[in-house]
């Protein structure tokens, strides 16, 4: 599986469960929003050798700059469990993921959704990234 660079609505579903579990404040859920996406971008950056003029990486940068929350429908568990499991993935590449701000509002909202059944984690059931 190759590494991309998650979608705003994955971000914005990601960010959608932690203001519900009040984990963070409405003020600040767009600053949340970048934070998360630029972790993603920082580790695909990171995987592929992508410097500060590479155009791709200019224009994912541009658009976090501007990103701005739009609350989504609630996830059920499972498909909220994917989308982190994706961002995860996705975001783990480079050296700073490990002590991340993303990675532990990340495992604190995982933690909060308790355990799912294996068989309902299935990629064919619920997905991998949320378009």
């Amino acid at each position: 599986m190759s590494s991309f660079v998650v979608s705003q609505n994955h971000i914005h579903t990601i960010a959608t469960a932690a203001y519900q579990m009040g984990l963070v404040e409405g003020k600040d859920l767009d600053a949340f929003g970048r934070m998360l996406w630029s972790e993603c971008v920082d580790s695909i950056a990171y995987r592929y050798g992508l410097t500060a003029r590479n155009q791709e990486l200019k224009a994912y940068r541009k658009a976090i700059k501007e990103y701005a929350f739009e609350n989504k429908p609630a996830a059920s568990v499972p498909v909220l469990k994917m989308a982190l499991q994706c961002f995860d993935y996705q975001s783990c590449e480079h050296p700073g993921w490990v002590l991340s701000a993303a990675r532990f509002a990340c495992e604190a909202i995982d933690c909060r959704l308790g355990p799912v059944d294996e068989d309902e984690l299935r990629y064919e059931r619920v997905g991998w990234g949320i378009d």
